[in-house]
């Protein structure tokens, strides 16, 4: 797990809109390290008063992250976006989809429970 000024993980949201942005702002104010992304960078842009960094791209804010959550439009948003995110994604990371509300290993698929 990587630490930051917390002992927490280190978070990447992907989606800040209404859902996500709130998401993100109760992630920072709890003090865990968050990188965030959208596709219309303006609204991700006032996450970073909240302590937050915006990334460029999902494979930007997911590089060196040990949680992915998304909160997309639809299921099809969600495969979009991970695939654009891949190139930072590493084995053992863990990934909430917003859409599923499923827990997933990037490893080994859907963690158990």
């Amino acid at each position: 797990m990587s630490t930051g000024a917390s002992s927490g993980p280190t978070v990447a949201l992907l989606g800040t809109g209404i859902m996500g942005a709130g998401m993100a702002t109760n992630i920072a104010t709890a003090g865990l390290p968050l990188t965030v992304w959208n596709r219309d960078r303006s609204k991700a842009e006032p996450l970073a008063a909240a302590g937050a960094r915006i990334a460029g791209s999902p494979a930007d804010a997911v590089r060196g992250a040990d949680v992915v959550v998304t909160m997309l439009w639809d299921a099809p948003s969600v495969a979009d976006v991970m695939a654009q995110a891949a190139p930072g994604l590493r084995p053992g990371m863990h990934a909430l989809p917003g859409v599923s509300g499923r827990v997933w290993r990037i490893d080994s698929g859907p963690a158990p429970g």
